[in-house]
């Protein structure tokens, strides 16, 4: 996705969304290969225009990646990932991982920080 509401073409992502709500197939509604600091917003998109369906993000870096160049620039997003796992999950995301440029820990940090919702019984959504 190109911001925290549209996809690369500038649909909105809940428009999309609405196309697969009632579809048995689509058993979930992700986003993958996009910054961390959109997720929070997409997930709301998400469930906005399928409010049935499982949330599904994998995020990558923030980096941007430059087809022409076949090269990455830019910086990550300086993000804690566990901690935005736990933001992700309250907002209703249930699959959760890590795309282009993240890393074992990052995504180490996401599963610790997701257990210790279920062993701490957190309230969540």
């Amino acid at each position: 996705c190109s911001d925290g509401v549209r996809i690369s073409d500038g649909t909105h992502l809940a428009e999309c969304v609405e196309l697969f709500a009632e579809c048995e197939q689509i058993v979930g509604i992700g986003v993958n290969c996009t910054a961390p600091r959109y997720i929070s917003s997409l997930i709301n998109q998400a469930r906005e225009g399928a409010p049935a369906k499982p949330v599904v993000i994998y995020p990558n870096s923030g980096e941007i990646y430059d087809e022409n160049q076949k090269s990455w620039s830019g910086s990550s997003d300086v993000i804690n990932f566990g901690t935005a796992a736990i933001e992700w999950f309250n907002l209703g995301a249930r699959l959760l991982g890590g795309c282009c440029r993240t890393n074992p820990s990052q995504i180490a940090d996401m599963r610790s920080a997701l257990l210790s919702l279920q062993k701490n019984k957190v309230k969540t959504i």
